[in-house]
């Protein structure tokens, strides 16, 4: 683009000329980049752009009026309603986005850290309680199941034989099933704490690696926190996603 200024009196100013008195001359250098390409690369940009958009969470919330707070360029974020509400307290919802990051990190990390120590107290009441691991128990109970199917086998052969009396066989199935029955309600219910224990497991390794962050990501506000609410003086709440808040 050319012409875009001149001067406003021999030996003044330059100043910028109306858009429409502008001249457009092409091809006045050699490209680096052939000009699909360089409407290919633009089009990526702009997809890589609204993608980041669409995967970027708004966590903040006005503590005033409920509405989502604006992410200005200047790295502050504010309720928009002050320019709308002179009057309205939303003109008092404003916190440096970065300052509002490290404050939920913090309280992220102190969660995470409660969440360890109540771990580890729960697993040691479990072992006074058992010394025998989950893992160990339910296999003892397979081990106790395999004889006692074998010797049912073993009875009804001996009735089909016609050795043994109806009634007496009839009541050693009554409690045969019983002791089936018995039997596979503890391998239930112990396969459920193994996949209870496990879940806390893979949530004590995921509070690990929350330590280990020197910034809020966006994982953490996917899976621990619904919103966060700013109010005036530049108090924050936090909305947990997570069972006790």
């Amino acid at each position: 683009m050319q012409l875009k200024t001149k001067l406003d009196s021999v030996g003044g100013k330059q100043v910028k000329r109306p858009k429409e008195e502008w001249v457009r001359v092409e091809n006045t250098h050699e490209p680096i980049i052939t000009y699909p390409q360089y409407i290919r690369a633009v089009s990526s940009l702009k997809q890589q752009k609204a993608a980041e958009r669409k995967n970027f969470k708004n966590i903040y919330y006005c503590g005033c009026c409920g509405r989502a707070l604006f992410n200005a360029n200047y790295g502050t974020i504010f309720c928009k309603q002050r320019s709308f509400k002179t009057d309205s307290d939303c003109r008092d919802i404003e916190i440096y986005e970065h300052d509002a990051d490290m404050a939920v990190l913090a309280s992220v990390k102190k969660e995470a850290e409660l969440f360890l120590d109540r771990d580890k107290l729960s697993r040691q009441v479990v072992k006074r309680k058992s010394p025998l691991s989950v893992s160990d128990r339910i296999n003892s109970t397979i081990k106790s199941i395999e004889p006692a199917q074998k010797s049912w086998i073993a009875l009804y052969d001996k009735y089909a034989d016609g050795k043994l009396e109806r009634e007496f066989f009839l009541n050693e199935k009554k409690q045969y099933n019983a002791d089936m029955e018995q039997l596979e309600q503890e391998l239930a219910a112990l396969r459920q704490t193994q996949e209870e224990q496990e879940g806390s497991q893979r949530k004590a390794d995921q509070a690990l690696a929350f330590l280990d962050e020197e910034e809020l990501t966006e994982d953490m506000k996917e899976k621990l926190i619904e919103k966060v609410i700013v109010y005036p003086g530049k108090r924050i709440e936090i909305v947990w996603k997570f069972e006790g808040h």
